[in-house]
């Protein structure tokens, strides 16, 4: 019988997945839904014994109270239960973590899986890519069958895809897999103290040809500072194993030099129009990103400081996580989301320190603070029951 505890863990690895999903109720996605489900099983499980990993409590609580203050107090930008509803989403997400990861987040099992699947769809999204440039057929980023919770059909996703394609996986847009994939790149090159990861050299490059071939410009950050703390780290270690830095970069390099080759120089010039634009009329993606601190530089000076309640933004508009935070918590806020990563970056292994880096990273950019990807990354930052192994092949075996 499977335990509860690898239900849990596999639950918190698909859950970027399943939330793109509708569940029974209609309101609610699929992994939000399977995840209540298991936290109530937990819950009675432990027979009411709760110990809370308390880092997050300052959030949950700040979380509630501005936004309860909010909904009566200021125009919303969104309906009063539209609101609610997304903070209900956030608190619960949240306070099942704190109530469940500490004793049933199964890391090295974590590890394995999320191996196993970022390398699926890895290779999935650079077969998209090859077959799109090749026939002009668009395959599916989606499972047949079941209904996106945000409402969107395949016609939604064809027409979005009319003037430049971006390979998905099985994801509803490019960021969406490289905030997953990210994680499993910082975990291959970063965390082989901890766990084994088997063939970690070449998961780790095929992550980043495919996070290359999805177009991201966050993506293209994360790989550039994830390998060059790679590569600082290799080279102020004590004793740097010299042959196999020169044969990593050797493939790195070569790496590096095919896949332009491979990419059309459309699809590259497309990919930087995105990010810098000539045409004064146009956008870039800098611009639509920045959108968001323009609408905050709006607000009365004590909504700024306060926040206007989780959840509450205007339509139409792209907020990226640190606007975001901005906007509906305030500075306050982002102060405590601040000091929050900061705690869990003191007090984290390397691969945590990394974690902690790409996620500000993806949070300036891109859309990662949700409860989604804040329920998907902390169970990796926040773990502690580390158990220090030093992998070698002796004789074929395993030396532990």
């Amino acid at each position: 019988m499977i335990s509860i505890k690898k239900i849990y863990t596999f639950l918190i690895i698909f859950f970027p997945i399943l939330s793109i999903y509708r569940s029974p109720i209609a309101s609610i996605d699929m992994g939000t839904f399977l995840i209540c489900i298991t936290g109530v099983a937990i819950a009675l499980n432990k027979k009411w014994v709760i110990e809370l990993q308390r880092k997050l409590l300052p959030l949950i609580l700040y979380v509630v109270i501005i936004t309860s203050i909010s909904i009566f107090s200021v125009s919303l930008y969104a309906p009063s239960t539209t609101v609610l509803m997304r903070m209900l989403r956030f608190v619960i997400l949240l306070g099942i973590f704190s109530f469940c990861n500490k004793d049933y987040f199964d890391f090295d099992y974590g590890v394995h899986l999320l191996q196993k699947v970022t390398v699926i769809a890895s290779v999935y999204l650079i077969i998209q890519f090859l077959v799109y440039n090749a026939s002009g057929y668009i395959l599916p980023n989606f499972i047949p069958g079941l209904t996106k919770a945000q409402g969107l059909t395949q016609s939604n996703v064809l027409s979005e895809y009319a003037n430049f394609y971006r390979p998905t996986s099985f994801f509803l847009e490019p960021s969406s897999f490289v905030y997953f994939a990210a994680l499993m790149l910082v975990c291959s090159l970063f965390l082989q103290e901890y766990v084994e990861i088997r063939n970690k050299n070449a998961t780790a490059i095929l992550i980043t040809v495919a996070i290359i071939f999805s177009t991201s410009g966050q993506g293209f950050i994360v790989v550039a500072i994830t390998w060059g703390c790679w590569f600082l780290k290799l080279l102020i270690q004590r004793r740097p194993n010299r042959a196999k830095i020169i044969k990593i970069t050797g493939v790195f390099a070569l790496m590096l030099i095919i896949v332009p080759i491979i990419m059309r120089s459309e699809i590259v010039d497309n990919t930087l129009g995105r990010i810098f634009v000539e045409d004064p009329n146009a956008m870039s993606a800098i611009d639509a990103r920045s959108g968001g601190y323009d609408v905050f530089n709006t607000l009365s000076l004590f909504r700024k400081i306060v926040g206007m309640g989780f959840g509450n933004l205007p339509d139409n508009m792209y907020f990226s996580s640190i606007a975001d935070i901005l906007f509906t918590l305030g500075i306050i806020g982002l102060i405590i989301v601040l000091v929050l990563y900061l705690k869990l970056f003191i007090q984290g292994k390397l691969f945590q320190k990394m974690l902690c880096v790409v996620s500000m990273i993806l949070m300036f950019g891109g859309g990662l603070f949700t409860a989604t990807y804040l329920l998907f990354y902390l169970s990796f930052i926040a773990y502690r029951k580390f158990e220090l192994r030093n992998y070698k092949k002796e004789d074929g075996r395993r030396a532990v």
